[in-house]
């Protein structure tokens, strides 16, 4: 059984004790089918840490938060790290669950906005849908966090958590669940650190690994990759611009995993990045943009 809380108004959520309930709509979830709640505050009540202190070890403390006030405070990790408590924090569609056991590394401010959106899955490998993750840049968490997002599209119920880095696709897990819960659907991630993240039923294309670029005399390029598994075409993008403008880019798609690139400007440097090709209509995501060195005559 799962739960939620949310209400409009931050005045309207007064504190609650474990047998009491929280109300959404027409949906009654007792809170204690799965957390033995000590208490229950909104996220801007001033005794948070002080009662997350006084707690007892196995506990766990219900924080309210709204899409106006999200800002968890350094204070809340510092007062349960290295112990058995746990906060979840709470809105209509996303709660972010820690345990003080799991904090391990150093405490901040943590910004739990995070937006979800379903998106064609196309442009990442595959002719499914995905949802997109978009999470605030809070980095390195203090701690691994269990987080469950309101997705209103059931995937699957084992899912594909994938990272995406500055453009680059890489999978950060293959064991997300998908569910639902009443009208509602859901998915249930772990995390460690935050960034824009997909979660996909089928199996997206990652980003080419290991690129690797080797100036050559007579203005020549090599350019070279580690193979994705079950790929065998790629596209490769090449600019002396790195913002890859349209005048002054060139792509070549390519059988293999290597290529060395021909008449090139001499003293000039080249941006590179490539992707995987599955077919003529859908490809992979491009790897980080490299530069060479100078060309050489």
């Amino acid at each position: 059984m799962y739960f939620w809380s949310y209400q409009d108004s931050e005045n309207s959520i007064s504190d609650v004790t474990s047998n009491e309930v929280c109300r959404i709509d027409k949906n009654t979830i007792n809170i204690k089918d799965e957390f033995d709640v000590d208490f229950q505050y909104f996220i801007n009540n001033p005794n948070i840490p002080s009662k997350l202190k006084s707690m007892q070890t196995g506990k766990v403390a219900m924080i309210n938060f709204s899409n106006t006030n999200y800002t968890a405070k350094k204070a809340f990790f510092d007062a349960i790290k290295g112990k058995d408590k746990t906060i979840v924090f709470s809105n209509d569609g996303i709660q972010w669950v820690f345990n003080g056991k799991n904090i391990n590394k150093a405490t901040k401010n943590i910004n739990l906005k995070t937006k979800v959106k379903r998106e064609s899955g196309r442009q990442y490998g595959t002719s499914d849908s995905v949802v997109s993750l978009m999470f605030a840049s809070n980095g390195t968490l203090p701690g691994k966090a269990r987080v469950r997002l309101k997705t209103d599209y059931v995937l699957s119920s084992r899912l594909n958590l994938y990272y995406l880095d500055d453009g680059a696709l890489d999978l950060e897990s293959s064991k997300a669940v998908g569910y639902a819960d009443g009208s509602d659907t859901w998915s249930e991630i772990y995390l460690t650190h935050n960034s824009k993240f997909l979660l996909s039923k089928s199996k997206l294309i990652n980003s080419p690994k290991k690129l690797k670029l080797k100036t050559l005399k007579r203005k020549k390029l090599k350019v070279s990759w580690a193979k994705i598994k079950g790929i065998k075409k790629y596209q490769l993008v090449y600019s002396t611009s790195k913002k890859f403008t349209k005048k002054t880019t060139k792509k070549v798609t390519v059988t293999g995993s290597s290529k060395t690139l021909k008449k090139l400007k001499a003293k000039k440097r080249y941006y590179v990045k490539v992707r995987a090709v599955k077919n003529s209509k859908t490809f992979g995501v491009y790897c980080k943009a490299k530069r060479s060195g100078k060309i050489k005559k």
